[in-house]
């Protein structure tokens, strides 16, 4: 019996880990003879189980397999800066923008 272990280097450039990918197990036939006269006698038959590790391989730079940031999308409610405006009794035209510029902040922060 021969088996092969493919396996690939993943995780990070620096420190990779290998990581079995794949395996393959091919059987070699032959013929067995019993060569004892007496058929109550025991003969010993000789088998072998190779294992060979293969190592993947890969022609691409390691890296170029720098995924790109996700973006995070901002969906904020409506009155999300209510506790805010809750002091001044009478919401002015100034809180709105101020509002604004707190989102726009907010999201320069974490873009």
């Amino acid at each position: 019996i021969n088996l092969e272990v493919l396996y690939a280097d993943f995780g990070e450039v620096r420190n990779p880990q290998a990581k079995v990918v794949a395996a393959r197990v091919s059987h070699r036939l032959g013929v067995l003879s019993y060569t004892q006269l007496d058929p109550r006698q025991k003969q010993a038959f000789q088998f072998t189980y190779t294992v060979s590790f293969v190592k993947e391989q890969s022609t691409e730079d390691p890296e170029l397999k720098v995924p790109v940031r996700p973006r995070i999308p901002i969906d904020l409610p409506h009155d999300l800066f209510y506790p805010f405006n809750m002091g001044s009794g009478v919401m002015t035209s100034t809180a709105p923008s101020m509002s604004l510029v707190v989102v726009v902040l907010a999201a320069r922060i974490w873009l």
